[in-house]
């Protein structure tokens, strides 16, 4: 008898579980939004209209789109990142070692690229701001990237260097074409790995940019005026060396370093955004947070009109090691979730005032060859939105029952 209960108890038991399990199967849920076509917001910026090149070698010298996926009908701007120095390749001079002399200038590798870009119907954006090996005595090619991490001995040479760079360009170019392109003075400039103080401390390293910074920005004042789109580099996503708030205070109300007066031209300012690996976010900020703080502190010392940029990002790691290494090339998968993961993050940064969001590429081959990848068919769509407003989301609603 007790075993017939306790097998009946057992059964009945599995029968109830089961059961309590059907409305879950089948219930039905909706979800309500209300929208208002008449009720329009902000208009959606072309969020993937940046692309960052790593090294500009001579890759535009002859530029020709060898796939029916040309990238350039939605990229505007290409970005040199550190195209003006930092190691004896990158250093625009005849002799990078001489230091005999500082202007043995060969501005000829620059200009071709440019060119190049200008053929492909896209506009250079310059990240200036490395410094050339024979201006900075024990210079130190480290970090983790393979830079002079330190800055010029005399900043007044160094602006002699850019400003002569400026007018190489408006000879070649002409002045409105030059200054219908955008500039940048390193790339995450409160990154130790890029950019420090030689005695490596917070202090002297925030300082030592700020001069850079100024200096970079008032040559290129001096050759094409005030009408210039230029802004700065930030890590932000994760800390870096020194506090970037402390550089957008100096912009906005400091002394500049390179002409006594108050603050520094600044039209933008830009971040870098990585997850760690496919599922695993960064330790650091979200996007949303990530340009929320910069919008927040330039905002706070008044600098109201400037946009917003990504100028690199993704994600870093593969989840197993390749050949050498598990870095992602492009930083992005061809696993199809791709396109998921770049949808919720332009719709995070376009809900969060972002103006673009750099990529690495968009073909298997890079720029101009190969495959399209997934993120080029998520980016390649998404341009078509631009310059069309986002209808505001009114209300939502969420309604379960058993059907």
């Amino acid at each position: 008898m007790c075993i017939i209960k306790f097998i009946t108890s057992i059964f009945m038991t599995v029968v109830l579980f089961f059961s309590s399990l059907c409305p879950l199967f089948g219930g039905v849920s909706s979800v309500r939004y209300i929208v208002n076509a008449d009720d329009l917001s902000d208009e959606i910026p072309n969020i993937v209209d940046n692309v960052n090149i790593w090294n500009m070698g001579t890759q535009f010298y002859d530029p020709k789109i060898t796939s029916d996926y040309d990238v350039t009908e939605f990229v505007k701007y290409i970005q040199l990142m550190q195209c003006t120095g930092g190691t004896p390749e990158r250093d625009l001079f005849k002799d990078p070692y001489d230091t005999s002399t500082y202007t043995d200038y060969d501005f000829e590798p620059l200009i071709k690229n440019c060119r190049g870009i200008l053929k492909l119907g896209a506009k250079p954006h310059l990240k200036l701001g490395g410094v050339p090996i024979k201006f900075t005595s024990d210079y130190n090619i480290g970090g983790d990237f393979a830079m002079n991490i330190y800055p010029p001995d005399d900043y007044n040479v160094y602006y002699g260097y850019i400003k002569a760079i400026a007018e190489a360009l408006v000879d070649e170019f002409g002045i409105d074409e030059v200054r219908s392109w955008r500039f940048g003075c390193m790339t995450e400039y409160e990154n130790g790995g890029w950019f420090q103080a030689k005695s490596g401390k917070p202090k002297d390293s925030m300082i030592a940019y700020c001069k850079l910074y100024d200096y970079t920005v008032q040559a290129l004042i001096d050759v094409l005026g005030e009408d210039i789109t230029v802004g700065a580099h930030s890590m932000t996503v994760t800390e870096g060396l020194w506090d970037e708030a402390d550089f957008i205070k100096h912009v906005a109300k400091g002394t500049n370093y390179a002409n006594g007066g108050k603050g520094t031209k600044i039209s933008f300012l830009s971040a870098s955004f990585y997850d760690s690996q496919p599922g695993k976010y960064t330790s650091g900020k979200t996007l949303p947070q990530t340009i929320k703080y910069l919008k927040r502190t330039a905002e706070r010392y008044g600098l109201k009109d400037l946009f917003y940029g990504v100028d690199e990002g993704r994600i870093l790691y593969g989840n197993s090691k390749g050949k050498n290494d598990d870095q992602l090339n492009m930083r992005i998968t061809g696993f199809t979730w791709q396109a998921a993961y770049d949808a919720r993050l332009f719709t995070q940064g376009i809900n969060s005032g972002l103006d673009y969001f750099s990529s690495w590429g968009f073909l298997s081959g890079g720029l101009f060859d190969g495959n399209p990848t997934v993120s080029y068919h998520v980016a390649s769509n998404l341009a078509k939105f631009a310059e069309s407003k986002k209808a505001r989301v009114v209300s939502a609603k969420v309604k379960a029952g058993i059907g």
